[in-house]
């Protein structure tokens, strides 16, 4: 059992390496081949590529966000105008980093969803120490005076986190329950 979830982690954290030297090319590839080998060899049911799309969804949109309104500035990311509104899109290598952290919600990270408080207190403290660190690694720029954007993150990551590891933990709830069900049928 922890051999799988060391694993899991480790995974984890090559990608992020690799995502946060802001090359997309190199990102998508890497995620690309978590993601496949994360499937044939953990992904126990579809919902949890359910729970990996809508978490790295909200986190990359809220990414965005901070960087439409300049709070962050990502190396690589694209900037447009919709109907005169101006937006700013995270650049492809986080979009990346949301998807492979995702993958680790019903792994290596899942003993935290009974545990909430402690998830958020753990990525309220982690979630700036890496965007500090994947700032630097990137090229990317924290708006001034930093402790802004590294508190923003903490706040959304405070709320997220510990609603991605209840949406990973309630999904594979339910399909066990429903399995036993079926199985004694």
């Amino acid at each position: 059992m922890m051999l799988p979830a060391l694993i899991n982690l480790g995974s984890f954290n090559i990608v992020w390496f690799i995502c946060v030297q802001g090359n997309n090319t190199l990102a998508a590839l890497s995620t690309v081949l978590l993601l496949f080998t994360h499937c044939l060899f953990f992904v126990r049911s579809k919902t949890e590529i359910f729970v990996i799309a809508v978490f790295s969804t909200i986190g990359y949109t809220f990414d965005s966000l901070l960087a439409t309104f300049s709070i962050i500035h990502f190396s690589a990311q694209f900037s447009g105008n919709f109907f005169g509104i101006h937006y700013t899109l995270a650049p492809t290598w986080l979009l990346c980093l949301w998807v492979a952290f995702s993958t680790t919600l019903a792994h290596s990270l899942s003993w935290l969803a009974t545990r909430k408080v402690l998830a958020a207190l753990l990525a309220c403290i982690f979630s700036p120490l890496s965007y500090f660190a994947g700032a630097a690694l990137s090229d990317s720029t924290l708006q001034q005076p930093v402790y802004f954007a590294l508190a923003l993150e903490a706040c959304f990551w405070s709320a997220l986190f510990p609603f991605g590891l209840y949406l990973s933990n309630t999904m594979h709830s339910n399909i066990r329950i429903s399995e036993t069900l079926l199985a004694g049928r």
